[in-house]
């Protein structure tokens, strides 16, 4: 936050958004699931400690006054294909490391469950709350 403050110039604006920190529950869940399968014991938070309910703090501690805007979504999906793309982007979220032995046989536990959702729920979309924040700060 310093970093931005240094490089932004007095009296502009600087915005910040982040995610909740139980954003896309349903698909995290999922993976961690299948890893804890395996032995793992990834993290039940996002790896990253950086979400809307810290980001108002850090920014209002070098920029002052923060405003946030709060917006409650959530990502909809018509197949299955990219919900495990999806899924697997959060792998290295949950943890679960790119040399990670596990990582292929998590990929197709998920891939499976995904597929079997898709197919025992036809014409559903998957749907997973998301929702996050634009704090905005103006430099001084």
């Amino acid at each position: 936050m310093r970093e931005l403050w240094r490089i932004s110039r007095v009296g502009s604006r600087v915005a910040v958004s982040v995610n909740h920190p139980a954003t896309c529950a349903r698909t995290r869940q999922l993976v961690l699931d299948r890893a804890a399968e395996r032995g793992l014991a990834p993290a039940v938070g996002m790896v990253n400690d950086v979400n809307s309910t810290t980001l108002p703090k850090m920014l209002s501690v070098v920029f002052g006054e923060v405003h946030i805007r709060q917006c409650d979504n959530a990502l909809l999906f018509d197949t299955p294909e990219p919900v495990i793309r999806f899924a697997e982007a959060l792998f290295s979220f949950c943890g679960i490391d790119a040399a990670s032995p596990h990582r292929s046989a998590i990929l197709d536990a998920v891939t499976t469950d995904i597929h079997d959702w898709f197919t025992a729920h036809p014409g559903q979309c998957w749907r997973d709350p998301k929702g996050y924040i634009v704090a905005t700060a103006t430099v001084r």
